[in-house]
């Protein structure tokens, strides 16, 4: 099974179990922000949502089979992503995409993943330690991405995610006893596309970019220290 990849957030006025959804996203910045930080937490702890990786959780005011629905519908070409149905009150509803809805809307987000994906590998507990971590932490949390080992020494890299939707990324090296060397924010990107591969040297750390159509002449980063 994949650990989860990605939340996103929408609404609807109806639900039809017949049809898909009409849906529009939640626009607010720093709520997606929080949400990408607890899948970011959730990721780094390898939580899987099954045989999918992606959930759309859609808002709505309207009847639902229950209050928290995930929908069996897919076809081969998104097997990658289920439409998780979410109840609300009228009055929340109306406010969905305000700041004064932020905590309500993710409350009920993590209320969902204990409801529908709780396991005994990851159990409410664990969900809920990362909800907490995520949330508390906000732009200081950390999420290990990328790490790479000599005999004597261990560069890792941590993402950090900005209200703004930007990755912050964090290179820290530390030598075979745990005593950091060097700790360097590296610059704010919005894709992780300069974070390919990592390699190491006693005195060096170069970071090669993915290869795609994006990045054919992006350079390394290197980092001396």
């Amino acid at each position: 099974m994949k650990p989860i990849a990605d939340i996103r957030l929408y609404r609807c006025e109806r639900y039809d179990a017949l049809t898909p959804p009409a849906t529009l996203p939640i626009a607010d910045k720093p709520l997606s922000a929080a949400v990408k930080r607890i899948v970011m937490k959730l990721r780094e702890g390898r939580f899987s949502l099954g045989e999918f990786d992606h959930l759309y959780c859609i808002f709505t005011a309207a009847p639902l089979p229950s209050e928290f629905f995930l929908s069996d519908r897919t076809d081969r070409e998104h097997k990658w992503y289920r439409h998780c149905f979410i109840r609300v009150g009228e009055e929340l509803y109306g406010r969905l995409g305000s700041p004064a809805a932020r905590g309500e809307t993710l409350g009920l987000i993590g209320t969902a993943l204990v409801t529908l994906f709780a396991t005994e590998h990851f159990d409410a507990a664990a969900i809920a330690s990362c909800l907490t971590e995520a949330l508390e932490q906000g732009e200081a949390m950390r999420m290990k991405f990328k790490e790479s080992r000599t005999e004597t020494r261990i560069a890792t890299i941590y993402l950090r995610y900005l209200d703004t939707c930007l990755f912050s990324p964090l290179l820290q090296v530390r030598d075979a006893q745990g005593s950091v060397l060097l700790e360097k924010d590296l610059p704010a990107m919005p894709t992780l596309d300069a974070l390919g591969s990592l390699s190491l040297s006693s005195h060096k750390v170069t970071i090669r970019p993915r290869k795609n159509a994006f990045t054919a002449h992006m350079p390394p980063i290197v980092v001396e220290y």
